[in-house]
């Protein structure tokens, strides 16, 4: 019996044992400059002899154990997805990454600290050398798809140039319609020489 059991232990290799690598310490550079960029390195404790690489992208979990108050026991535990981690240094046993994407909170359950921390664990089956598509990409890669789709458009006929209300004018007369004034000549008045000369009498 004993060498049974002995004989099983030995075909289990320590690679088919599943692993809980996660994050066990988080340390933030010290930007020397206003306009320079902090950055924060997630210790790992799995290097290239679990299968890590430089430039890996990894899911990282947070496993969280739901309560239930009614009974006072615990009804399980939840893997909440927290992000993406990229790989940045690899050593044997100790890698070092920094966080690509951080999942949002209408992405997964709400928890009380959304970046990632000590403790959280990495998915080593989603390991890939694929950069992740952001969700802001993912929403202007599908309005492009959207643009590109070719969608009739109906024409809308030119409208007729607004006709002007009518406006009073002056009646035209043509100059045919009018009589054209003659001049007549009219002979001066004649006076009459043999007509005698008026008496005036002196009245004293």
């Amino acid at each position: 019996m004993f060498l049974k059991a002995l004989f099983t232990l030995l075909l289990i290799s320590p690679m088919s044992v599943a692993a809980d690598y996660s994050i066990f310490d988080v340390r933030k550079s010290l930007p020397m400059e206003n306009n320079e960029v902090a950055f924060k390195d997630y210790y790992i404790n799995a290097g290239n002899e679990s299968g890590l690489k430089k430039g890996m992208y990894l899911n990282v979990v947070r496993n969280s154990s739901v309560l239930d108050p009614a009974k006072n026991a615990t009804q399980g535990s939840l893997k909440i997805p927290i992000g993406k981690l990229q790989i940045i240094q690899v050593d044997k046993h100790i890698s070092v990454g920094r966080m690509a994407t951080q999942t949002s909170n209408d992405e997964r359950p709400s928890v009380e600290f959304e970046g990632m921390m000590i403790g959280d664990v990495l998915d080593m089956e989603s390991a890939s050398m694929e950069a992740p598509i952001s969700k802001a990409k993912r929403k202007t890669a599908s309005a492009d798809e959207e643009t590109d789709l070719q969608i009739p458009v109906m024409k809308i006929p030119e409208s007729a140039p607004a006709q002007k209300a009518p406006t009073e004018s002056k009646p035209t007369v043509s100059k045919s319609a009018v009589p054209e004034m003659v001049k007549v000549a009219v002979p001066p008045p004649q006076t009459n020489n043999n007509a005698e000369p008026k008496k005036t009498e002196n009245i004293l």
